[in-house]
């Protein structure tokens, strides 16, 4: 893992044959429900590239975006009592204090950019970030 990226888990159950996939792109075929762990975070690989991947339950690595140099994660909270259901604040993992009170979390993945050459940079920056933010089911 990369010092200072964030990881973050989804653990989702699943119906047997209902087509959701885990993160070594299989779904549910074992005639039962069974519920996935899959732990997101950003390594480098044996060739020194940095990835985005996934660790599944069973401790197996499954590489799934190349040049992800980071993740970061913040977590939406409400710290109205008046208002409970709308962020007003976002918060590292570390400083939220009340799970309940998580309603959305933001994820931003920085890349390298394929385009930026150091000695003659033409405008381009070294990184491109993407974020998203994400609704808990639960709470919206």
């Amino acid at each position: 893992m990369v010092a200072g990226s964030d990881v973050i888990s989804a653990r989702y159950t699943t119906a047997t044959g209902d087509g959701i996939l885990n993160c070594s792109g299989r779904s549910n075929g074992s005639g039962a429900n069974l519920t996935y762990t899959n732990q997101f975070s950003v390594a480098q690989n044996a060739q020194s590239i940095w990835q985005l991947g996934c660790l599944r339950e069973d401790g197996t690595f499954y590489p799934l975006v190349n040049n992800v140099t980071n993740l970061t994660v913040l977590y939406g909270v409400s710290t109205s009592a008046t208002n409970p259901t709308n962020v007003d604040t976002y918060l590292t993992a570390a400083l939220v204090t009340n799970w309940n009170n998580v309603i959305s979390a933001s994820v931003q993945l920085t890349f390298t950019n394929p385009l930026y050459v150091a000695a003659n940079p033409q405008g381009q920056l070294p990184t491109i970030t993407v974020q998203r933010y994400i609704a808990i089911m639960r709470q919206t």
